[in-house]
């Protein structure tokens, strides 16, 4: 299990880096083997220096470093159904924010993965999740986005949730 769970210096497992690919066949292999579907990324000292200056510089493809990230975030934000559906089956905490505050449902829905968004609703995320937000980092909420593409089985399980 200790391997599974060895951190890069971005605070990433082999876990969740299975989880953010979307393989779900590597993640379900790395939950057997122990790896905890709950930890968070904590970045070493060097590698937030290392990102801050490659962004600083204006170098291309490189995107913040964010602690706090677990696998479902990242298997949500890529809109990896399978794999988001084996972490909340091992049990992965449908209710984790990141240091700024985004949880796996509002990286789903900020990233339009509706059927992800659904699936972590059935499974209990909060359906009024404020860290939702769209590409001009203007607050959303998740029914109205439902009603505005005419998903009304989306919908349906926002109200019942208590949307």
């Amino acid at each position: 299990g200790a391997g599974a769970d060895l951190a890069a210096h971005s605070g990433g497992t082999a876990l969740m880096f299975a989880a953010a690919g979307g393989h779900d066949a590597a993640l379900g292999l790395l939950i057997d083997a122990g790896g905890d579907v709950d930890r968070r990324v904590v970045g070493t000292v060097e590698h937030v220096a290392k990102v801050a200056a490659q962004l600083a510089a204006g170098e291309p493809d490189v995107e913040p470093h964010k602690d706090d990230v677990t696998a479902l975030q990242v298997a949500a934000q890529g809109g990896h159904a399978a794999c988001v559906e084996r972490l909340l089956a091992a049990g992965a905490d449908v209710a984790a924010v990141d240091e700024e505050g985004m949880s796996a449902l509002a990286n789903a829905a900020a990233n339009g993965h509706w059927a992800v968004a659904r699936a972590l609703v059935e499974r209990g995320a909060d359906p009024n999740d404020a860290g939702h937000v769209d590409a001009d980092a203007a607050p959303r909420h998740l029914l109205r986005d439902a009603v505005d593409r005419g998903d009304e089985a989306f919908a349906a399980v926002l109200v019942e949730r208590g949307a």
